[in-house]
């Protein structure tokens, strides 16, 4: 759903910005119980959308 797209998105931003070193992908992908995969879709999204990463 695109709800849960947009709240995991919106965590990722958050750990990613709490971290002082920020954080890998395995260990977004851990924190958030899905495939790596997803949360490359997701960075290239976030970045799209305009946020620096």
């Amino acid at each position: 759903m695109r709800g849960d797209q947009l709240a995991r998105q919106w965590r990722i931003l958050r750990t990613i910005e709490s971290e002082k070193q920020g954080a890998t992908v395995a260990e977004l992908a851990a924190e958030e119980g899905c495939h790596p995969r997803t949360i490359w879709r997701d960075l290239t999204a976030i970045q799209e959308a305009g946020f620096p990463l």
